[in-house]
């Protein structure tokens, strides 16, 4: 039912255990959806496209309701489309979810909809709020970009009221990211301890016996090699393990860690809020440029994707060869996932330890019982040998 502007930003008021910042958006926001028709459809059609489902027009009659008691739980807006299809809206500007709070969304909403009928939508002030699984996580700078896309519509007419939205939420620093942006200032006190943190993790996974299991990603003993020192940031913006190889030996290098700057490996992070948890392999290309055009390499990275997506299906495989002009010929395999997929769903140090030596154990696992890798290690070996006769 449509109401004035007014009367909607009435149920704002403050109440026990409520946010009235976030009322206060949720009920301006939602009388834009119910008295802007075409904005309402043209919302959930981009809600629609980003959790990529059909991109079919929304064409059926949708209701809008802030405050629906779903079986005693409340949350902040409800979309039904054609009375069977239910999209569920949690918002948040800069506080976190309740313990649970999406899991008691989900299950109420199972209940009076049945699992198929209904999506869960997180909207919040920044990225770092991203928790508990919801279908769709937004930022309110998205809204308030479709809402500038939707203005410059040209059948749209020009609407004050939607500039006034959107100056709310840029005042809230939810608009367009500015260089000092509302969230990196806000979280700049948890991110200080982020470093120790990791720092403490891999000090402690370095003593776990890589080399007794995996002894192929370990040093030859014959050759002159140096186990580097675990446990630290090193020059080149990761911190982590080297479980192979001083710069002048790899055969190949074996770095497992965390990359949280990826400048220097000339890549992109797999999400560009988090860091990449990595296992990267190494190789020296002063000892021999030219390791990459060898039928051996060729094999490796033709055969290690499909190994990987067998055994370790939660890490992408990147070939810089192939996916980069001026590749980085040093680090030429990662094997990778986001941070925040690692960690997912802990809530200790001993469960992120475990989980960090489980999934990294995987992967060299399945590194070192391919064939392919063991023939390139075997002629990297050789040349190894070769350049040091001849030094």
């Amino acid at each position: 039912m449509k109401t004035s502007l007014l009367t909607a930003l009435r149920n704002f008021r403050p109440r026990e255990g409520l946010y009235p910042l976030e009322n206060f958006i949720t009920e301006a926001f939602a009388w834009l959806l119910i008295n802007r028709e075409g904005f309402g459809r043209f919302y959930l059609s981009k809600v629609r496209h980003r959790m990529e489902l059909d991109a079919v027009a929304i064409d059926r009659p949708i209701e809008w309701t802030t405050r629906l008691n779903l079986r005693g739980v409340f949350p902040d807006l409800v979309a039904v489309v054609g009375g069977a299809t239910y999209y569920i809206f949690e918002h948040k500007v800069w506080s976190p979810l309740h313990h649970n709070q999406l899991a008691n969304y989900r299950g109420a909403a199972e209940s009076e909809y049945g699992p198929e009928n209904y999506h869960l939508i997180l909207v919040t002030g920044g990225r770092h709020q991203f928790d508990q699984e919801p279908d769709l996580a937004l930022c309110w700078h998205e809204i308030h970009g479709w809402i500038s896309e939707w203005l410059a519509h040209k059948e749209c007419e020009p609407d004050p009221l939607f500039e006034d939205f959107q100056a709310l939420l840029e005042s809230e620093g939810m608009g367009p990211p500015a260089p000092i942006s509302h969230e990196s200032i806000l979280a700049y006190k948890p991110a200080m301890t982020l470093e120790p943190n990791l720092l403490s993790l891999v000090q402690r996974a370095a003593h776990h016996g890589w080399k007794e299991r995996f002894p192929l990603l370990a040093p030859d003993p014959k050759l002159p090699w140096h186990r580097s020192l675990p446990g630290g940031q090193d020059p080149w913006g990761r911190i982590g393990i080297n479980l192979a190889g001083e710069i002048d030996n790899w055969i190949p290098g074996c770095f497992l860690g965390f990359l949280l700057d990826p400048t220097d490996h000339c890549i992109e992070w797999l999400r560009p809020e988090t860091p990449d948890f990595s296992i990267i392999l190494c190789a020296n290309p002063v000892i021999r440029p030219n390791y990459h055009e060898s039928e051996t390499f060729t094999d490796l990275i033709q055969a290690l994707p499909l190994h990987l997506q067998a055994a370790c299906p939660e890490f992408q495989f990147l070939d810089h060869f192939a996916t980069c002009d001026l590749p980085n010929r040093w680090h030429p395999i990662h094997i990778r996932m986001p941070m925040v997929e690692l960690f997912r769903g802990t809530k200790t140090a001993d469960e992120q330890y475990q989980r960090f030596i489980e999934y990294s154990s995987r992967v060299l696992s399945c590194i070192e019982n391919l064939p392919e890798f063991r023939a390139f290690r075997i002629a990297l070996m050789e040349t190894q040998a070769i350049s040091f006769a001849t030094s």
